[in-house]
């Protein structure tokens, strides 16, 4: 089997925002810079205690009617069982990092007597490294081999039947490049299973969002309005674009149109939109799991998003999905992926 090298050729004009021709013209120092700054273990950045309140409350409740999972690592286990049912599992992760879920999944397969053989790829020759030694720290040295190489760029060869994408996508520049590589890795029986970020690019909020943010934000009291990462109060609420000279979220509003032109969706499951300000790690941190008006105030935000998610008034900014190339039937919520697409203005 030989490496796929990637050929330039042009993304669509309608999805090339200021901040990808930046990323673009500037490429090889950008990777430069997340080389240095993921250096062998993922940068410490707590999740805030409200997000987990969040999750265990409404999250987890879907995972569990969906994939019939209590963890992301447990998800992505039970898909893989549920599509490979049978034989030995062959399983390519794009960008895998130090693998921490990698090596999860395994755990949770292989004591279901499952053998397992993974393949993680990283842009990061240190993040490789600590994902070997991971793997050799629990035992399972002989069932990762990690490839170091840029997935915009290269597809390594392998004989994976199953890949993975976990949080990795809204990194990458490249998505037709590597939907297509994937589609022709999965094969007739194969498939692509995700948890990934789909909302607008630099993960800001689309306007008939922020309207709402907007106005629940008008809602807090000052010591609420903190950003807690810059260390500013903030009167009014200023959106924060993350792809502004980094890979972050720098094509996420792509992704599921892209995946809905390659793949045949056989699980969607979408979340999130108007709680996600409030619950990230720049304005979570102001919210307590312990304060009865704080959670009081999050389950409000949830509601309404929930009600206007069903309505097809908001779209999920995460998914949680399983893909395949073969027509199959598609089950979903809230809405079916190609409904819960939020077309670019």
């Amino acid at each position: 089997m030989q490496w796929i090298t990637w050929k330039p050729r042009k993304i669509r004009a309608e999805a090339v925002t200021a901040n990808l021709a930046f990323v673009q013209s500037n490429y090889e120092l950008i990777v430069s810079r997340e080389q240095d700054f993921y250096h062998g273990e993922r940068p410490s950045a707590s999740i805030p205690g409200i997000f987990t309140y969040w999750a265990v409350k409404y999250l987890s409740p879907r995972l569990r009617e969906m994939f019939n999972a209590a963890s992301i690592e447990e998800f992505y286990a039970n898909e893989i069982e549920r599509v490979a049912p049978d034989g030995p599992l062959s399983i390519l992760s794009l960008g895998s990092g130090e693998a921490s879920t990698e090596l999860e999944i395994a755990i949770i397969l292989v004591a279901r007597g499952r053998t397992v053989k993974f393949y993680g790829t990283d842009i990061s020759p240190a993040m490789s490294e600590a994902g070997r030694q991971n793997a050799e720290a629990k035992g399972l040295a002989n069932s990762f081999e990690f490839l170091t190489c840029d997935i915009n760029k290269q597809f390594p060869p392998t004989d994976a039947t199953i890949v993975l994408a976990n949080h990795s996508l809204h990194h990458f520049v490249e998505l037709e490049f590597i939907f297509s590589n994937v589609r022709r890795q999965i094969g007739a029986e194969g498939a692509f299973i995700t948890n990934d970020m789909i909302g607008r690019n630099g993960h800001q909020r689309w306007p008939e969002v922020r309207g709402f943010v907007e106005a629940f934000w008008r809602l807090l009291p000052v010591d609420k309005r903190v950003d807690r990462i810059h260390n500013i109060r903030k009167m009014e609420f200023k959106d924060f674009d993350c792809a502004n000279g980094t890979f972050e979220g720098i094509r996420a509003q792509d992704i599921l149109p892209l995946c809905l032109q390659t793949f045949n969706f056989e699980r969607f499951l979408g979340t999130g939109g108007i709680p996600d300000v409030f619950l990230d790690r720049m304005y979570g941190g102001n919210f307590s799991h312990d304060d009865p008006v704080d959670t009081a105030f999050v389950d409000v935000l949830e509601n309404t998003n929930t009600s206007l998610a069903l309505l097809g008034l908001v779209k999920p900014t995460i998914m949680f999905a399983t893909m395949r190339n073969k027509p199959i039937e598609c089950a979903y919520w809230p809405a079916h992926p190609s409904v819960a697409m939020r077309h670019p203005d």
